[in-house]
């Protein structure tokens, strides 16, 4: 046996360059091989992910819609109702003018009531008609008087 030195020692491989090459050459392949799943993989989320935005984009457009639908049936609702409260508000202040004229009326109907009823029955208890005050002014030709 013949020794060597062991600065002249050199670490070779066991594997030949051919056997190497083959290894490289399937780790490259496989590398390629696990890209181009990713790769696929990828592409099938994002076409998912694209057909559950585009639902989703539909179903909020419906929303948005019957949002603005009911928008302009509130709006048209509130026009009523404004409308509504204007012929209340008309409503209530011819009723106010015609209470108050009312009230006008039957406040003139219950002196004439008492002019009345005091002639019927005055206060001394004899019945007929009774002057209740005598006014007499004189001038120089004429004479007036209020009864």
């Amino acid at each position: 046996m013949i020794r060597r030195r062991t600065n002249d020692l050199s670490i070779k491989p066991k594997m030949s360059s051919s056997g190497r090459a083959a290894i490289f050459a399937g780790a490259f392949c496989l590398i390629c091989v696990v890209l181009y799943l990713a790769y696929q993989q990828g592409i099938r989320d994002g076409d998912s992910q694209y057909t559950n935005d585009r639902e989703l984009i539909i179903q909020l457009n419906e929303s948005l819609n019957q949002l603005r639908d009911n928008l302009a049936s509130s709006d048209q609702n509130l026009v009523i109702a404004q409308r509504h409260q204007q012929i209340q508000e008309e409503a209530y202040k011819q009723i106010s003018a015609g209470y108050a004229s009312a009230e006008e009326k039957n406040r003139y109907l219950g002196t004439r009531l008492d002019f009345y009823r005091s002639i019927i029955s005055p206060e001394d208890g004899q019945a007929g008609p009774v002057i209740q005050s005598l006014e007499v002014e004189e001038d120089e030709s004429n004479i007036t008087f209020d009864v």
